[in-house]
């Protein structure tokens, strides 16, 4: 990893909290931290909670995420464009969170589905095109034992998986689009979790395991 894309991704991770402490005798003490399937607010934090302690916590995961993948015996598998993706996607999420609470404490509400909906389907999307080129890691990818333990698994399972999650983050984002019920988005994104890891497991029993067994 870089020390400048760290460095970047931490002052990143450091707007949020900065705008929570500059908006925070604005706010209500009560603020959104979690919206239902309908997109409507189901549960209150305290402004400190939703402010500053929930930016913190992502501040926190950044740092677990970096020394995770710093200490991947196989690191050097993982490309450049996924080191990216490990770096910027905790200070992306924070940062959208943050707006969406900070607009909702000044009474300009904003659609969590959709916010939540777009980033998940683009999110799939992108990592539908570049999985298939990642080596096999411990960091990144579908990190099933059968794929982990066989780079034959493991390019075939990634190569199957990127068609996949292109499919459903397409189907995922129509679906946000036409839709305010996050239960039509979550379904294509759970297709694109799952099938991944059975098609691993379906390839490991077809060309593998009779291997295992007679050795």
């Amino acid at each position: 990893m870089k020390k400048r894309a760290i460095i970047i991704s931490f002052i990143l991770l450091l707007v949020p909290i900065i705008l929570g402490i500059v908006f925070y005798d604005k706010m209500p003490e009560q603020l959104p931290t979690h919206w239902g399937t309908n997109g409507e607010v189901d549960q209150y934090s305290s402004k400190l909670m939703a402010l500053i302690l929930l930016p913190c916590i992502l501040f926190a995961v950044q740092g677990i995420a970096i020394f995770a993948t710093k200490n991947d015996p196989r690191k050097k598998n993982i490309s450049e464009s996924g080191l990216n993706i490990i770096l910027f996607i905790c200070p992306i999420l924070s940062i959208v969170i943050n707006f969406v609470i900070i607009m909702y404490g000044l009474n300009k509400p904003i659609n969590m589905t959709k916010i939540v909906g777009l980033i998940l389907s683009l999110t799939f999307i992108v990592l539908g095109n570049f999985i298939p080129k990642q080596r096999r890691n411990y960091t990144l990818g579908i990190r099933v034992s059968w794929a982990l333990n066989s780079d034959d698994n493991w390019n075939a399972t990634h190569r199957f998986g990127g068609i996949v999650m292109v499919v459903c983050g397409v189907l995922a984002l129509i679906a946000t689009l036409l839709s305010d019920n996050i239960l039509f988005f979550i379904i294509p994104i759970m297709v694109a979790g799952i099938l991944p890891v059975i098609y691993s497991y379906l390839y490991y029993v077809k060309y593998e395991k009779n291997k295992e067994e007679s050795n």
